[in-house]
């Protein structure tokens, strides 16, 4: 029944033929070979947001130390926490949970950094992206598939672009893999334009990066 779950999660996030092709991709990345295409969204913050109140029955929070220690997220591997809490001792970074009340269960997170961009594991190291002193990165979002469609990523994307704007960034910027129409179209809710496509091939030891303007 897990798998049944998670195949018609991917089917509504990507869509068949771009599940297929995820298929696929995973396939040649048993033979050390990779490849994706992203797309890099810009948005100004010329105002501060209007947030809409959180949908009833649950709360958020700023992510701590303290908290993850005590984390209650069986979804969220002991990898993923690890990672979060070394985000958290580098200055400039910021992440918001959803919580459900009554079991204060992680049902949500996304994280803002004005440091650098950040890509998944194999390609964060092949790419001369940056971030320019005004501006702000949005990323690594996700919403555990039982709570979607409560509004959460509009709530937090516009609440961390809030925070970046208080701290005196006057764009945002942020990554989603072209295939994720789902996350695509929550992000241009909210007010993003496509601007670059960044296309990572080549096997794990040598992948290039290829960035053209939309």
């Amino acid at each position: 029944m897990a798998i049944i779950s998670q195949l018609k999660s991917a089917l509504k996030q990507y869509g068949f033929f771009n599940v297929l092709n995820l298929g696929f991709t995973k396939v040649v990345e048993k033979f050390g070979y990779y490849r994706d295409t992203y797309t890099l969204f810009e948005k100004e913050l010329v105002q501060f947001e209007l947030v809409k109140p959180l949908a009833a029955g649950y709360f958020y929070k700023e992510l701590s130390g303290e908290l993850l220690n005590n984390l209650n997220a069986p979804w969220v591997s002991a990898e993923q926490v690890s990672i979060f809490k070394s985000r958290l001792t580098k200055p400039g970074y910021f992440g918001l949970g959803i919580f459900k009340e009554g079991t204060s269960e992680l049902v949500y997170y996304f994280w803002l950094n004005f440091e650098r961009i950040e890509m998944p594991e194999y390609f964060d190291n092949c790419h001369s992206l940056s971030l320019g002193t005004n501006e702000a990165y949005l990323y690594d979002g996700y919403c555990h598939p039982e709570h979607r469609g409560r509004g959460f990523h509009g709530f937090a994307a516009q609440t961390l672009m809030n925070l970046a704007r208080e701290a005196g960034k006057s764009k945002m910027v942020t990554i989603i893999r072209s295939i994720n129409k789902a996350a695509i179209v929550s992000q241009e809710k909210v007010g993003f334009r496509p601007v670059k496509e960044i296309r990572f091939a080549g096997f794990r030891s040598n992948i290039s990066c290829t960035v053209r303007n939309l």
